[in-house]
């Protein structure tokens, strides 16, 4: 609410919550577009480059979204960058499987929601004690900024250990086979 206020989304601390509301709206409303489109870069580009770009993408969301200073820019952003080109919900569940096997899926998956849950309790707290840390202009760029540094490290740790999961394709397989 306080970040519609103070960039003049909304009129006042009454109207703030239908904007506030809109923010997270645009990033699910970018999901529902390209979910499957992820599932597809997936398994024709693999599954690392998919992860880290997605990655990318959200880091770089998070620093833009930190910069917005119209309503417009702020829900392009969110639509775009962290909706749309976050591929992560659609690629988690093939990478765990793929990295972790079926018998570590249910413990592997825990620890992602468990530091879901550790990012829902510190994210705001860590939003609020940022906030307009740096001035007036940019009130949401302290937060979006932690966000951005703690995204470049996971697409870092991505880049250093994750391995690619995708399977050959049976031609390319059999050809290096008869090699």
């Amino acid at each position: 609410g306080f970040l519609a206020v103070d960039c003049g989304w909304a009129a006042d601390a009454d109207t703030a919550g239908f904007v506030a509301g809109l923010l997270p709206t645009a990033v699910l409303f970018g999901r529902l577009f390209t979910s499957i489109l992820w599932g597809h870069a997936a398994d024709r580009c693999g599954r690392r480059p998919s992860m880290i770009a997605s990655m990318v993408a959200v880091t770089l969301g998070n620093v833009c979204f930190g910069l917005t200073t119209s309503l417009p820019a702020a829900l392009a952003v969110r639509f775009l960058l962290i909706g749309a080109l976050n591929g992560w919900v659609t690629l988690m569940g093939l990478c765990v499987l793929e990295c972790a096997g079926e018998a570590m899926q249910p413990v592997v998956w825990s620890y992602v929601f468990a530091t879901g849950s550790v990012v829902a309790l510190l994210g705001p707290a860590i939003g609020g004690w940022t906030y307009a840390a740096l001035g007036p202009r940019f009130p949401a760029l302290p937060p979006s900024l932690v966000g951005g540094a703690i995204g470049a490290t996971a697409v870092a740790v991505n880049v250093a250990w994750l391995p690619e999961t995708k399977p050959r394709a049976a031609s390319s397989s059999a050809s290096a086979a008869t090699a």
